[in-house]
């Protein structure tokens, strides 16, 4: 915070632990750099309503408009946070909105926050590829100022990359041009999710990870990020 010393903010963040023992431990690896936690545990330790939770995966309800994503997905990064989240199965229920719509909707929700000054926002977009018209969304990140604001994940099944392996159809001609487009620009990333879920070690089934894909979450969690200074 202004004007903190550092032994200062290292007792804040470390008043966060649950108990003496553990505030102790957490202040001594602060001060030896062996751990140093992200950016909302800096922010926020010790502040009434603050989020310390640094990403979130969140869902989109059926019933929910493209506006009211938008606004929910916004209303987290204004505070701080990224957000994941998959979009393939809204889409089908609303079959007269396509990736490039929603993602313009959330784009410039997020535009509105850099206009006042708020730059830090992350958001992830998910998809399965075979999403319709999910390269036309694609061929603009480039190109529209409000989709810089935006990552992309497509969602790779091991079926959908045997039949592009076999030079099968749609699947190899879409996965194709969409490596063409990561290779140019960085985005969209592509996400092995079979692979993911395999290596889950819960039940559920993960569809969706953070902004910079640190961590796959189900719908409605949160992740804590940190560095630890393995040379310590």
């Amino acid at each position: 915070l202004q004007g903190e010393s550092w032994p200062r903010a290292f007792r804040r963040i470390a008043a966060t632990a649950e108990t003496p023992e553990d505030r102790n431990r957490l202040e001594d690896f602060l001060r030896g750099g062996i751990f140093v936690p992200a950016g909302q545990v800096w922010r926020g330790a010790g502040r009434r309503g603050a989020i310390l939770l640094n990403c979130y995966v969140t869902a989109a309800d059926i019933g929910e408009d493209a506006g009211e994503i938008a606004a929910r997905i916004t209303s987290w990064t204004e505070r701080g946070c990224g957000v994941g989240i998959n979009l393939s199965s809204w889409l089908v229920h609303h079959p007269d909105r396509g990736p490039l719509d929603i993602a313009r909707e959330i784009g410039r929700s997020q535009q509105r926050l850099w206009d006042r000054g708020i730059t830090r926002t992350a958001t992830m977009l998910n998809f399965d590829l075979m999403t319709p018209d999910l390269l036309k969304l694609c061929r603009r990140l480039h190109g529209e100022e409000v989709l810089r604001h935006l990552n992309v994940g497509v969602l790779c099944r091991d079926e959908e990359l045997d039949r592009a392996n076999r030079d099968a159809g749609d699947a190899s001609e879409v996965l194709q041009e969409l490596i063409e487009c990561a290779w140019a620009h960085g985005n969209p990333g592509f996400i092995f999710i079979d692979q993911v879920n395999r290596a889950h070690p819960l039940t559920e089934t993960v569809a969706a990870c953070n902004p910079c894909a640190e961590q796959f979450l189900i719908p409605e969690e949160g992740c804590n990020l940190g560095s630890i200074n393995l040379g310590h």
